[in-house]
């Protein structure tokens, strides 16, 4: 587990044993959300990451068969009961390209703005993204997830969330990036 700001630290855990268990925390996770948030993904490939995006844009009303990854595209915007933006990061070689794609302003925009692959560009999220790293679990159907942010920020919102496992929010992180 990651902490991608000095201020920031571990919120919650949990061990999703389905795709079912991935769609209802994203559901309550939108449900829980305020109406601009910044959501860092991290994981390798096939951790879950788009599944988790798909689980929040379905629960916002997008039609599951409009959700895909932008990884060649780069940004998809889903426009339902909230706005959500889905990023990757993982083609973009740097900061600049990123910041090309508008980001500045969804940042400010009432809308969800997810980004995959996070991690690589960590430092032009905001301070105020929630981080959400996915693992593979030993189980091969199962994913473990570490939520991380800045505990005033997030810690009430987290906790009223059922399949999460809230932490005390100590500074104890395997690594903080600079």
């Amino acid at each position: 587990m990651k902490l991608f700001a000095p201020q920031h630290r571990l919120l919650a855990t949990a061990t999703l044993t389905s795709l079912t268990d991935t769609d209802r925390l994203a559901a309550e996770l939108l449900d829980a959300l305020p109406r601009q948030a910044v959501i860092g993904l991290v994981g390798t490939l096939g951790a879950g990451k788009t599944r988790f995006v798909r689980g929040l844009a379905t629960a916002a009303g997008v039609a599951d068969s409009e959700i895909t990854s932008p990884t060649f595209t780069l940004v998809h915007r889903y426009q339902a009961a909230r706005v959500l933006y889905h990023l990757d990061a993982y083609r973009l070689a740097d900061e600049d390209e990123f910041w090309e794609l508008g980001v500045d302003e969804m940042f400010e925009e009432e809308a969800i703005t997810v980004i995959e692959w996070a991690d690589r560009l960590a430092a032009a999220l905001p301070s105020e993204a929630l981080w959400i790293e996915l693992r593979l679990a030993p189980e091969a159907s199962h994913r473990q997830l570490s939520l991380t942010g800045l505990p005033d920020r997030w810690r009430a919102l987290l906790d009223d969330l059922p399949l999460l496992q809230t932490t005390d929010a100590s500074p104890d992180a395997d690594e903080t990036l600079p």
